[in-house]
């Protein structure tokens, strides 16, 4: 039982220095995005996705560099399973099962989707 306080606690602090880092951000970071020569409109989207999947995100202003498995952090542990669904729902996509779990920043996973979107 205290292990599982201790990481349930260890959760909540990660999630509150997430959502700290998100409110200081005060609109979509285009300019970072661009600047690896992807578009807002390509972007922004899939950022509205996966924030609208985890409710606890106060929005969608992620840069590239920032890690998913902070993003896609709950209490649940079921984050990534969410965001996956809430991909595939809104991009009319199926998603490898490990892709979640296998890309480390946003502009992995994003890079990944905008291909398979282009597939279609």
């Amino acid at each position: 039982m205290a292990a599982y306080w201790i990481q349930s606690r260890r959760i909540g602090r990660a999630l509150e220095q997430v959502v700290q880092q998100l409110e200081k951000r005060m609109e979509f970071p285009a300019e970072a995005w661009a600047e690896l020569g992807m578009q807002t409109q390509d972007v922004e989207p899939i950022a509205k996705a996966i924030c609208e999947a985890m409710v606890l995100l106060p929005n969608h202003y992620f840069v590239p560099d920032d890690p998913l498995e902070l993003l896609l952090l709950d209490d649940e542990g079921m984050g990534f399973m969410e965001a996956a669904l809430a991909l595939e729902k809104a991009f009319e996509i199926k998603l490898p099962d490990d892709l979640l779990f296998s890309q480390k920043r946003c502009i992995d996973l994003v890079e990944i989707i905008i291909a398979l979107r282009t597939e279609k």
